[in-house]
């Protein structure tokens, strides 16, 4: 069984989450397996202090701010190939 990867993209506010729960519903309903994932997890680690320096309360560089983002998604690398490797659906709301 392969995987299938859908991946919601926008701006803040733009009802990613809600679309990223009606297409789960949707595939759910339809009987599939599916695992959600959201980056940046803001409620992590690493995304409370991405959400640090979204609320100004911290400021990094460029290179940091990328490097924070990238270590979000990072930390969900086994998780995915697991799912990945069982045939589940995956939505990534980004």
């Amino acid at each position: 069984m392969r995987p299938k990867l859908i991946v919601v993209e926008g701006i803040d506010g733009a009802g990613k989450d809600t679309q990223a729960e009606r297409i789960a519903s949707f595939l759910r309903k339809s009987g599939k397996d599916v695992e959600m994932v959201k980056h940046p997890d803001l409620h992590g680690p690493i995304g409370n202090v991405i959400q640090g320096f979204l609320e100004s309360r911290h400021d990094f560089p460029p290179e940091v701010q990328f490097l924070l983002f990238a270590a979000d998604m990072l930390k969900d690398r086994e998780k995915i190939e697991k799912w990945k490797r069982e045939g589940k659906t995956i939505i990534f709301n980004r």
